[in-house]
């Protein structure tokens, strides 16, 4: 048998390429068995990586961005991560991504513009892609800010490859209603969206509700890649524990924890009212801001258990009754979470305990559990209470979307089947 030839793959995206993030979890699962040494990353967040997946970083941070821009470009901004490496997020930095976690308008073009006013496209920069990196591809995850595509655009210039836009979110915003700044800023996403495609023969996207909208947005062909699971032994064991354990496993931004609130405070009502006894538990590297604190601590249902490591999520997924999935429900948040599917459903939908999920029915997260009957969904708060109730309460409904949830993993997200049909598009350029 001919060994498969893979090239060499530079990876552009804000978040790290590793176990540690959902974005990186993505990607880590469908480039299953691309050799590391083939593959390197530009990303913008002050993380460390494990280079398990991965041989060369190079890291851009606000922080670098900021000393850069005070100092008039004195000082360069951008490293290459070694693998002894270690780098620390300083109490400011804490809290300046915290500030860019509500990802206001306002936030969001001053960041825009400090990066167009430093210096990052240096010279290490560009000895690192023509004497070290010298991809044959670039992977371009964009997000809602213009910094990366214009990243992207820059090393298009200096090593001259196709570059493989793969929107795992949306930043346009097409079909909504929006005003000011926040029009102003996806304007300039759009124009720099259509100067990526000039270089790329193909659109890649996390779903298909998005590929739909993308075909008719931007004229071209567009495939879905959703997250994909090594399929293993579902949980066996279906009986409930006392108390009841709930478990969400994910970050609290874009307002999804107001909606985990809501979901503790009816447990506690169903406890008052039936005598059943629930816990939710919150598993989070999201930072826990005071408001989130304050709520979580005032529900006695609730149990923040803060981050765990990749390794153990499963284990923490299979010891649970019930899986949660939330979504918010204002417009900003519906808005950047409309056309997302979250990278958590194919992992709770392979581990047989089964998933309730509640949000707008408009964010494709929701579409897609209840297109193909997943879950227990619940669109609206008056009907949280009983939705909860009826999912708890119904072992038989339970079974049905553990046994539908299983199968639709062994389906469409196995990972051995949906990587293979990524790498080959990638390997054809």
């Amino acid at each position: 048998m001919k060994e498969q030839i893979y090239p060499k793959l530079l990876i552009i995206s804000h978040n790290l390429y590793d176990t540690s993030n959902n974005i990186g979890k993505t990607l880590v699962s469908l480039l299953s068995g691309w050799p590391k040494d083939k593959i390197a990353q530009i990303y913008f967040r002050n993380d460390t990586p494990s280079f398990n997946y991965c041989s060369q970083y190079y890291c851009i941070t606000d922080k670098d961005i900021l000393k850069s821009a005070m100092t008039c470009r004195i000082k360069k901004a951008g490293n290459k991560v070694q693998s002894f490496t270690d780098l620390l997020l300083s109490g400011t930095e804490n809290n300046l991504y915290t500030i860019g976690n509500h990802r206001s308008p306002f936030i969001s073009f001053v960041r825009d513009n400090l990066w167009k006013v430093a210096d990052w496209k240096t010279q290490k920069l560009e000895n690192w892609l023509t004497n070290e990196v010298k991809p044959d591809l670039i992977l371009f995850v964009p997000n809602d800010y213009c910094l990366a595509y214009r990243v992207a655009l820059y090393v298009h210039g200096i090593v001259n490859k196709p570059i493989v836009p793969f929107y795992m979110d949306d930043a346009f915003y097409w079909k909504c209603h929006i005003k000011g700044i926040d029009n102003l800023r996806r304007k300039c996403l759009w124009k720099l969206a259509l100067r990526i495609h000039e270089y790329s023969k193909d659109i890649l996207t996390i779903c298909d509700y998005m590929s739909e909208e993308y075909q008719e947005l931007f004229k071209r062909k567009c495939w879905a890649f959703v997250n994909s699971v090594k399929i293993v032994a579902p949980r066996q064991n279906d009986q409930l524990h006392n108390p009841i354990v709930l478990t969400y496993l994910g970050n609290l931004h874009s307002n999804r924890w107001r909606s985990l609130v809501e979901i503790g405070e009816s447990l506690v009502k169903i406890e008052k009212d039936n005598g059943i006894t629930c816990r939710l538990h919150i598993y989070s590297g999201s930072i826990l801001e005071v408001n989130m604190k304050k709520a979580f601590d005032s529900i006695s249902t609730i149990e923040f258990k803060a981050a765990v490591p990749a390794s153990q999520v499963r284990r923490l997924q299979l010891l649970s009754d019930i899986l949660i999935h939330v979504e918010a429900f204002d417009e900003r948040s519906v808005y950047s979470t409309r056309l997302s599917l979250s990278t958590k459903i194919p992992e709770y939908l392979s581990t047989g305990v089964p998933v309730f999920a509640y949000g707008p029915l408009s964010i494709a997260s929701m579409r897609y559990l209840t297109d193909n009957n997943l879950s227990q969904v619940c669109y609206e708060s008056t009907d949280l209470y009983d939705a909860l109730l009826e999912l708890i309460t119904n072992k038989q409904k339970r079974d049905f979307f553990s046994l539908n949830g299983v199968a639709r993993a062994l389906q469409y997200h196995n990972i051995d089947n949906v990587s293979q049909i990524f790498q080959n598009l990638l390997i054809q350029y």
